[in-house]
């Protein structure tokens, strides 16, 4: 998985993918100068000085954010995540080799996440904070932040799957989606809902044998013991008929619950399946705050995809590409570089 993500890394940073994203995401390059719009000059200047705060659970984001920071032109101070600590001065180092100057303008920082007294300071003299992270620390972040600071959340969000029809390579392209970054993506489906016309309890374990084609990452203890509860609640759930638990022979390698409620999942190739038979209802259920990506299985997908946008939805694609990403597109309803300039103009 990391060498897929340093090939997605390495092709989004192309020269050519860059200009294409800096053309569609501000119109025209304003971030070099006063350009002429109609009696205005307009010119996209940086908020100043940024804040990354990365996560642990995918390194690229975090990069990506940071290379948005050095486009438009601010200086930029990353903070570590615990997890991942070394590979943001990786990237340092490699852009140090090519452009110095450039690499100037990045600071690292590395300092436990809630430490009141450093974050206070950082929030005093930055002018935008992007944070990548749990509510917990979003919720720090927006604590007595000083007015006139923009704050960027990306905080936890969830991919749902919907299927309307099976067909052979389904069960395959949903695997797929649960073991890339062993659902720590916020793109990452945690609950399929499936059409009452198609057999859930065949779907089931075959999404589980597919599984077992990826090769497993390592497991933190505490996501351990998260996924050990789910199981056991779902296996008690089973005397009552409101689960069905499906796992695999080796522990924790993987376990598919059929569910009658909605349920988040502990990751860590835990999925649960929902039978539906009403789109409304499952718009209904699902959690707003939470929801940016669906993944679709269908041959109506434009006409279902527009109930789920407006349930809260950013990202709508097919199942079998939830953690893959477009060039271009916007992500969780903004275009990245524009949140990081502002827009000034001289009338005539």
């Amino acid at each position: 998985m990391i060498e897929i993500a340093l090939d997605l890394l390495l092709d989004a940073l192309s020269k050519d993918n860059l200009k294409n994203r800096i053309r569609l995401e501000l119109g025209r390059n304003y971030l070099d100068g006063w350009v002429r719009e109609r009696s205005n000059h307009i010119y996209a200047a940086p908020l100043g000085i940024l804040l990354h705060v990365f996560a642990g659970n995918i390194f690229i984001s975090g990069i990506e954010s940071l290379v948005n920071g050095l486009i438009t032109k601010n200086l930029n101070l990353v903070k570590t995540s615990s997890v991942d600590q070394f590979f943001p001065y990786l990237f340092l180092e490699s852009l140090e080799e090519c452009s110095p100057e450039l690499a100037s303008t990045i600071s690292i920082l590395s300092f436990k996440g809630g430490e009141t007294a450093m974050e206070n300071k950082l929030k005093r003299i930055v002018d935008a904070i992007i944070v990548w992270g749990s509510e917990k620390a979003i919720l720090g972040y927006r604590k007595n932040l000083p007015l006139g600071k923009k704050l960027i959340e990306h905080g936890p969000k969830c991919g749902i799957g919907v299927v309307e029809k099976y067909d052979s390579s389904l069960p395959e392209r949903i695997a797929k989606d649960v073991a890339y970054w062993e659902q720590s993506s916020c793109a990452s489906p945690q609950v399929i809902y499936v059409h009452d016309s198609v057999d859930v309890e065949k779907l089931a374990p075959e999404i589980g044998r597919n599984l077992e084609k990826h090769p497993k990452g390592p497991l933190e203890p505490d996501q351990a013991v998260e996924i050990l509860k789910a199981k056991e609640v779902a296996r008690m759930g089973e005397l009552f008929g409101d689960y069905k638990c499906y796992s695999s022979a080796e522990p924790y390698e993987w376990q598919i619950i059929i569910s009658k409620k909605f349920d988040f999942s502990p990751l860590g190739r835990t999925l649960y399946l929902r039978k539906y038979h009403s789109l409304e209802d499952v718009v209904e259920e699902i959690p707003r705050e939470y929801l940016q990506t669906v993944g679709i299985q269908s041959p109506r997908k434009k006409q279902i995809a527009k109930k789920f946008v407006l349930a809260g939805a950013c990202r709508i694609t097919e199942l079998g590409k939830m953690t893959e990403g477009t060039l271009g597109a916007p992500h969780e309803g903004n275009y990245p570089l524009r949140e990081l300039v502002r827009f000034c103009n001289i009338e005539e």
